[in-house]
């Protein structure tokens, strides 16, 4: 199983909003995200609640694959090892990166590189984070770019959205390859990695 229901009564799902604060966001913010999307909602959290487990087969599919996307590779490769660094993790080991987004990281990246609509720019963008000069880790970025996609969730941006299309997991896909867009469009102009902070802040 990909995550553990249990771990619902310890997602944060929302911000808390207080006095004028609560009002003006009643009145002005976004509408509230249909009752029969609240369930799907917390699988997206649930999901990012799920730190990497060693002993989960699926787990490790999903690390292996994005491996083979990135590399090209027909084989698997070792657990641990400097060959997470070459495609863009801090380490030799993956799920040391994941704090904060969990196994929802893994399956965004997953997303972006074999999805159709996604694959090819995130075949470039893989090319521009090997760069000599403008080069970044490209699966770290993914990763930071999932604490975004949660941030705005939980802060409702996105529920019209969400209402429209009746799907919650689809639209953040969608939210995370804009995401992606954005950074290498912002990154094109010159950008290294010592404006990475700057960049996911803007």
């Amino acid at each position: 199983m990909l995550f553990s229901l249990p771990l619902q009564g310890q997602i944060k799902t929302s911000i808390e909003r207080h006095g004028f604060t609560a009002f003006i966001h009643l009145i002005f913010g976004p509408p509230k995200l249909h009752k029969e999307l609240l369930p799907r909602r917390d699988i997206v959290f649930c999901i990012a609640a799920t730190s990497f487990q060693n002993e989960n087969p699926i787990h490790h599919q999903v690390l292996q694959a994005i491996y083979r996307c990135l590399t090209g590779s027909k084989f698997e490769c070792q657990r641990y090892g400097s060959h997470w660094e070459e495609i863009g993790f801090q380490g030799c080991d993956p799920a040391t990166d994941l704090r904060g987004a969990g196994m929802l990281a893994l399956l965004h990246i997953l997303y972006f590189l074999r999805d159709p609509k996604t694959k090819e720019l995130a075949r470039e963008i893989y090319k521009l984070s090997l760069h000599p000069t403008q080069n970044f880790p490209f699966c770290v970025m993914g990763i930071n770019l999932s604490r975004i996609c949660l941030q705005v969730l939980r802060e409702e941006v996105f529920n019209k959205e969400c209402n429209k299309h009746k799907d919650v997991m689809g639209t953040i896909n969608e939210v995370y390859a804009s995401l992606f867009l954005y950074l290498y469009n912002l990154w094109k102009r010159g950008k290294t990695i010592a404006d990475s902070g700057f960049v996911l802040q803007g």
